[in-house]
C-alpha cells in the first residue's frame, strides 16, 4: 500500500488503492443479471475493506453521489465517511 507524507499535516497518508467495478444498467440487462445499486456495491466494498484493516481508522472522502443516509448510517460503526450531505438527502 503506497504511503506518502503530506506537508503541514504531520501525518503519513495511505493513497487510494481499492477499485470497485460497477457494471452499467445496459451491461446487466444484456447479461440478464440483476442490477445492483452503486451505493450497495460501495457499502459491501467498504465493509470488506474495514474487515481487512480492522486495526486502522478508515476515513473515506466521497462526493455527493454517496451522501445517502442509509449508506452513511450503515457505515458509521467502522468507517468515517466525509461527504457533502444536503438536508433533503434521499433515504
Amino acid at each position: 500500500m503506497p504511503l506518502t507524507s503530506v506537508p503541514l499535516t504531520g501525518r503519513t497518508w495511505r493513497l487510494p488503492f481499492l477499485t470497485l467495478l460497477c457494471p452499467s444498467e445496459r451491461y446487466a440487462r444484456e447479461r440478464g443479471s440483476p442490477l445492483k445499486k452503486l451505493t450497495d456495491r460501495t457499502r459491501k466494498g467498504l465493509l470488506q475493506f474495514a474487515r481487512w484493516l480492522s486495526d486502522l481508522q478508515i476515513v473515506v472522502v466521497s462526493d455527493s453521489s454517496y451522501a445517502l443516509i442509509d449508506l452513511l448510517n450503515g457505515m458509521r460503526h467502522c468507517v468515517c465517511m466525509i461527504s457533502y450531505l444536503c438536508l433533503d438527502a434521499p433515504v
